[in-house]
């Protein structure tokens, strides 16, 4: 019925949300072209995870790459994307564990291996949502400050994993709105229900 089919998009669009959730917790390390901010100059290429730039010298090929907490890294946001970036791994690891339990919920439900309240998994994917929200604006602390590095300005941009983990909340608060309606479509088939028993037993 309706509500199955409610619950079906929510499977395919956590599922998407974890595939995405993946990618950005990939952008960790900013190596093999993935991260969070990217910048290119005519000498090099970085790319900046949430824990770790990855420098590649376009001359040379040659990469190198620190943790902002390293003493090599001495610029002025490397204090800011240390702090920042800690806080949006560990979101982004929150919403990864999220995203497992909300679907896995959402499975057990469909599938009619558990009876979970569906409160429950409403509010597991708002809490997922939170984390992911929390991850993607608390990047831009970090973000803003390599902007303002001299020389830098908007030649550095939003990268693939800051990219995905916005996706991945928009995905995910489509599947907290999905559950909703389904929860409601089962009250008001539930409610429905009762109201002709009484009729059908006289």
């Amino acid at each position: 019925g309706r509500q199955d089919m409610l619950h079906y998009i929510s499977i395919a669009l956590l599922s998407l949300a974890l595939i995405f959730t993946m990618v950005s917790l990939a952008g960790a390390e900013g190596k093999n072209q993935v991260g969070w901010t990217h910048y290119e100059s005519s000498i090099s290429e970085v790319w900046f995870g949430t824990e770790t730039l990855y420098v590649k010298v376009k001359s040379t090929g040659a990469t190198m790459d620190w943790n902002y907490g390293d003493s090599n890294c001495n610029s002025d946001y490397c204090s800011t994307c240390d702090s920042s970036g800690s806080a949006v791994t560990s979101f982004n690891a929150f919403s990864f564990l999220g995203l497992l339990a909300s679907l896995a919920g959402v499975c057990l439900v469909t599938f009619n291996l558990a009876d979970l309240p569906k409160l429950l998994i409403i509010g597991m994917t708002a809490g997922t949502a939170f984390c992911l929200f929390i991850a993607w604006t608390v990047w831009f602390d970090c973000h803003n400050a390599i902007k303002n590095e001299n020389g830098v300005g908007d030649d550095a941009v939003i990268s693939t994993s800051w990219a995905m983990c916005f996706m991945s909340f928009l995905l995910v608060c489509g599947a907290m709105l999905t559950e909703f309606l389904a929860e409601e479509g089962g009250s008001s088939s539930a409610a429905a229900g009762a109201s002709k028993t009484p009729a059908s037993a006289v």
